[in-house]
């Protein structure tokens, strides 16, 4: 019986139920709860997202899935496709960035401001190559709301089993 039933909650960010073989009537009570899961998971993540500039949080993103073994929520971050730094750039702030140093090339840029005071006119920066070790703490932005719930993941899903299990014995 162990391995015709499985909970899974999978990386902290997917929530599944997985059959061998998938009981009809079963179905759409765990599509349901899966839904209402999927969407709590999403709202706390929503709120627990950088918001700095609102790029990250407008990335987010809910799938259910409904698969013949399997139904599952998932939340992740799926940008347009534009910058494809965007998935390490969420990647660095979920679990942080620390380690390799890294090289800084020397560049120029245009300066109109010196702190909160406006030059009169633009000039031009240059700035000298020079190393640098990122050290960016992590963020749990995911992890933290998902494994918050994990518990409860699993209360509710057991009790739509075992409500179901019942159902299927008094018939």
């Amino acid at each position: 019986m162990d391995d015709m039933i499985r909970f899974e909650v999978r990386g902290t960010v997917k929530a599944a139920l997985r059959f061998k073989e998938f009981p009809d009537q079963l179905r759409d009570e765990l599509l349901k709860e899966m839904n209402a899961l999927g969407r709590e998971a999403f709202e706390l993540v929503a709120a627990a997202v950088p918001h700095r500039t609102g790029r990250l949080a407008s990335e987010e993103q809910l799938l259910i899935v409904n698969e013949p073994n399997v139904v599952g929520a998932v939340v992740n971050f799926e940008g347009d496709g534009a910058d494809q730094n965007d998935f390490k750039k969420a990647g660095a702030l979920e679990y942080g960035s620390s380690g390799k140093r890294q090289q800084v090339k020397e560049h120029a840029f245009m300066l109109d401001h010196v702190f909160d005071r406006m030059l009169a006119a633009p000039e031009i920066a240059i700035v000298e190559a020079y190393e640098r070790t990122p050290n960016l703490a992590p963020d749990f932005f995911v992890r933290g709301p998902m494994a918050a719930m994990q518990g409860n993941i699993f209360e509710r899903l057991e009790a739509v089993v075992t409500r179901a299990a019942d159902a299927a014995n008094q018939e």
